[in-house]
């Protein structure tokens, strides 16, 4: 039976991985887009400490939102 730290361990490792791929995710979409590297890196550098992934990719297409006005 895994210890409690392995556990933790695992679980700190898959929710990582989460948060991983949920940028890469993002990155693809600002190309996509079209955003500016400058502002896509603004935005993601704050996921997912400040920013949840839905907040971000809502930020991402605000931007695109405003630069077609």
């Amino acid at each position: 039976m895994p210890t409690r730290a392995v556990r933790a361990d695992r679980l700190v490792r898959e929710y990582r991985d989460e948060v991983g791929r949920e940028v890469g995710r993002l990155i693809r979409l600002a190309k996509k887009l079209g955003v500016p590297r400058e502002k896509a890196i603004e935005i993601l550098a704050d996921v997912p400490y400040r920013l949840s992934v839905e907040e971000a990719e809502a930020r991402l297409r605000s931007l695109v939102g405003n630069k077609q006005d």
